[in-house]
């Protein structure tokens, strides 16, 4: 791969599903932590994925670095487990996250929704393998962050006048840490794509633009989009029925006033 598609396919390895939830995150943990934690987690990460990179030398993967390390194949199985672990996890949760999505946009809850949706990404999986598009694909991943990026924009701009209620800080940040580190880590996938790199003199320079183009990209979807719904921070955050009983899953898809 050339430089610019290495870049691509490093960004689209970052970004994934938590850019739709950074907005309410954000607007939660108040814009000084949202601040401090984007840098913090952003640079950890980045310093993480240097490391492993620096090691690596001749070696094709992070598993052979951690065998020439400690001369014994089961740390290198081990790490190869705990990776297609937490990978299958994160897969579940996206997976469930297209599905809620799903029954919010059609206001119903039924199996078939997500019958329908695992059908189709199994469908998508065996059509990448069979046809070789993964490569072809990444340019529509980024195609959707920019289109979000859009959306975000025009939330903010089409937002009602008013005085916004966008705290200085709160304790809810812990939230916004964990998001923040799942959506800046990308240590399972990017040597491989480093590693397709016609020009392996680039990577250090790609590596970082990567992780400031992920920065920026992250703070402006979590402070525009969460700009946007700042006016009506108390009602996103703390919905409550007009009759007064609590909230409930089931309340999103139920004609109740509000």
């Amino acid at each position: 791969m050339s430089g610019p598609l290495t870049l691509v396919a490093l960004m689209n390895a970052m970004i994934g599903g938590t850019i739709l939830v950074l907005p309410l995150m954000f607007l939660g943990a108040g814009y000084l932590p949202a601040i401090i934690v984007t840098l913090i987690t952003g640079a950890i990460n980045y310093y993480s994925c240097k490391v492993c990179y620096d090691h690596l030398q001749d070696d094709a993967d992070l598993p052979e670095c951690i065998y020439r390390h400690t001369k014994k194949r089961i740390w290198s199985k081990l790490y190869d487990t705990m990776v297609y672990i937490s990978i299958q996890l994160l897969l579940l949760l996206y997976f469930n996250l297209i599905v809620k999505q799903w029954e919010t946009i059609l206001m119903a809850k039924s199996f078939l929704i997500t019958l329908i949706n695992g059908v189709a990404v199994f469908a998508l999986v065996f059509l990448m393998r069979k046809f070789n598009a993964a490569v072809s694909l990444m340019g529509y991943g980024i195609l959707s962050i920019v289109g979000y990026m859009v959306f975000v924009a025009w939330l903010w701009g089409s937002a009602p006048s008013g005085n916004n209620h966008y705290p200085v800080a709160s304790w809810k940040f812990a939230d916004l840490c964990d998001t923040l580190a799942t959506a800046f880590s990308m240590q399972g996938i990017f040597v491989p794509i480093l590693r397709k790199n016609h020009l392996p003199s680039q990577n250090g320079r790609l590596l970082i633009l990567a992780y400031a183009l992920g920065g920026l990209v992250y703070s402006y979807i979590g402070f525009a989009g969460s700009f946007g719904n700042s006016l009506n921070y108390e009602g996103i955050l703390n919905r409550q029925p007009i009759d007064g009983t609590p909230e409930t899953v089931e309340d999103y898809f139920q004609d109740r006033e509000w």
